[in-house]
């Protein structure tokens, strides 16, 4: 994806992008963080996994609803297409 360049009208809604792609990740590592402390048996360690995720999973969400909308906006004011729905 970095080696990707976006046309500039895009350039925005292509930083959410990343942005969100990246926090994504975060919050899937989190997961992974939290199964590998309870399979070891560290309950502190999974409690702060756990939480990490939790706030991770909601800025992930945050963050693609933000690409969604300006990614939209730029999608209606170029192409003259409908607004894409993406449930996650």
């Amino acid at each position: 994806m970095e080696q990707v360049t976006p046309p500039s009208q895009f350039s925005y809604a292509y930083s959410l992008l990343q942005k969100s792609i990246l926090l994504s990740l975060d919050d899937d590592l989190a997961i992974r963080d939290w199964i590998d402390d309870l399979i070891n048996g560290d309950e502190a360690a999974a409690t702060s996994a756990w939480r990490r995720q939790l706030s991770l999973s909601s800025h992930a969400s945050s963050a693609k609803s933000a690409f969604l909308s300006v990614y939209n906006g730029v999608r209606a004011r170029l192409l003259h297409l409908q607004p894409l729905s993406i449930n996650y």
